[in-house]
C-alpha cells in the first residue's frame, strides 16, 4: 500500500495553515536576539530532518510528528486548485531521513517540478506540540527558527554553520 504523503482533508489543512500563520506573527514580533536565522537551504535536506530529530530528543518529546506547511505559492488557488490535495506533509516518528526528503521531492500530480522541496518559497515547519517553529523564505535565502529560550538555544549551537545574518531590510512579510 502506498503512504499518503500530502494532505488531502481541508479541515486537517486548515488546522495546519491557521497554526503555521498564528506562529509566523510570533516570529514577526520576536526581539532578533530571541531567534535563529539560518541558510534556508538546509530545510529540505537530511541535516535538517536531523537536528529536528535531534531538537525532539533534547526536548524529551521524540514521538512528536512535524509537518512542513508551504504559505507560497498560494496553497489553495495554486496548489490546491492544480493538484486536488495541500501543500502540507505531516513527518511521523517513523519517518526516515530518507522518507523526509523523498517526501518532499514528491511529485504532486503530474508536475515533478511543483515539488514542495522545488516550488515552495515560503513555509513554515513545526511540531504537533507547538513548541516551535521554523519559517523559511527560499527568496530571500534565509529561514528563520525561534522556541523556548533553552530550545532556540540548542538550534543556534546545532545549526551554527548554516547561521546567517539578515539583511537590515528583511522582514517577514507572508
Amino acid at each position: 500500500m502506498r503512504k499518503q504523503i500530502f494532505v488531502d482533508n481541508p479541515t486537517e489543512f486548515h488546522d495546519l495553515w491557521g497554526r503555521a500563520t498564528a506562529g509566523l506573527r510570533l516570529l514577526q514580533r520576536a526581539p532578533q536576539q530571541e531567534v535563529v536565522y539560518f541558510d534556508s537551504a538546509i530545510v529540505t535536506t537530511r541535516y535538517f530532518y536531523q537536528f529536528v530529530n535531534d531538537l525532539f530528543r533534547f526536548a524529551n518529546v521524540a514521538a512528536d510528528s512535524f509537518a512542513y506547511v508551504g504559505l507560497r505559492p498560494d496553497p489553495v488557488g495554486y496548489f490546491f486548485h492544480h493538484f486536488s490535495k495541500f501543500p502540507a506533509i505531516i513527518f511521523q516518528p517513523t519517518d526516515s531521513e530518507a522518507d523526509y526528503c523523498t517526501m518532499l521531492q514528491a511529485d504532486p500530480g503530474g508536475s515533478p517540478a511543483d515539488a514542495l522541496a522545488f516550488n515552495t518559497w515560503a513555509y513554515v515547519v513545526l511540531p504537533s506540540s507547538g513548541d516551535w517553529i521554523a519559517y523559511g523564505d527560499d527568496s530571500k535565502e534565509i529561514a528563520v527558527f525561534s522556541g523556548a529560550p533553552e530550545v532556540t538555544e540548542f538550534a543556534r549551537a546545532t545549526l551554527a554553520r548554516d547561521i546567517v545574518r539578515p539583511a537590515p531590510d528583511f522582514k517577514l512579510i507572508d
